[in-house]
């Protein structure tokens, strides 16, 4: 505090508090509260960064540049955190510098300016945070266009292009898939027509010698039974004799007539 004497800074401070905080103050015994750091230190206690050294570290590596966020702002969000790291766990980060500029490269959105950063480093491992930083930002200037427009393809640019690309193969694909289905149901069912046409004539077609019955039933040349030909005649197969008498228009069949066996 400006011209302020020493013993003067705690009742200044305390002065210029208000609400709860200066009554938080206040409560503590006068010892604890006779210097300004005093004051401070019991303002931080109660008001001051909670958060514990694994989740400071944990949004310090996983900060990385944000869409619509340039460089620079990203840089300095980045100090922040590591800032707030440092204030709190002086011991968490040995080498500080080295640390934020490895972050700072992985966490940038564009990857040819990150490559370029990259291959700096490989030729400059000495090169500090500030120096990439510097770096950085003149690259960035010479990818833009005169409007200031990134004219550098980033990774989501080049994985749209490929998945415009794989969805309009997909649509291709399936449509040729259709129109082949399409023709297998259509050789199917001229199979299924012709298969049938072709039952339907071998049933209709009548050799020389063969008898009928008014209905169009063959009649076995065996047995002299209706239904079936010689070719298939149970009777026959069994070797059983044709019978002497039968029907014409009763269906022969040696099962379905057994008392025709005896």
């Amino acid at each position: 505090m400006w011209k302020t004497p020493r013993d003067h800074e705690a009742d200044l401070a305390i002065r210029y508090l208000g609400g709860e905080a200066r009554r938080e103050v206040v409560v503590n015994e006068a010892a604890k509260r006779s210097e300004s750091e005093q004051v401070f230190q019991i303002l931080q206690d109660i008001y001051g960064d909670k958060t514990s050294e694994t989740n400071l570290m944990s949004k310090f590596f996983a900060r990385s540049q944000r869409g619509g966020e340039s460089i620079q702002q990203y840089g300095l969000a980045l100090r922040e955190l590591q800032k707030r790291v440092v204030n709190r766990f002086p011991d968490a980060m040995k080498e500080k510098d080295s640390v934020i500029r490895d972050r700072f490269i992985e966490g940038l959105q564009n990857r040819t300016l990150q490559t370029e950063l990259r291959r700096e480093i490989r030729k400059k491992p000495e090169s500090t945070y500030d120096e990439v930083l510097k770096e950085a930002l003149l690259l960035e200037r010479d990818h833009c266009d005169e409007d200031g427009t990134d004219i550098t393809p980033t990774i989501a640019t080049l994985y749209n292009v490929q998945s415009e690309g794989l969805r309009k193969w997909q649509t291709d694909m399936e449509s040729a898939l259709r129109g082949i289905q399409m023709q297998l149901s259509e050789l199917q069912r001229m199979n299924h027509s012709g298969a049938s046409s072709s039952r339907k004539n071998r049933m209709t077609q009548r050799r020389p010698g063969d008898a009928y019955t008014d209905d169009g039933r063959p009649i076995c040349r065996y047995c002299k039974l209706a239904g079936h030909i010689e070719r298939v005649c149970r009777r026959k197969q069994y070797g059983r004799p044709p019978p002497e008498s039968h029907p014409k228009n009763v269906m022969s069949s040696p099962l379905e007539q057994p008392q025709q066996l005896n």
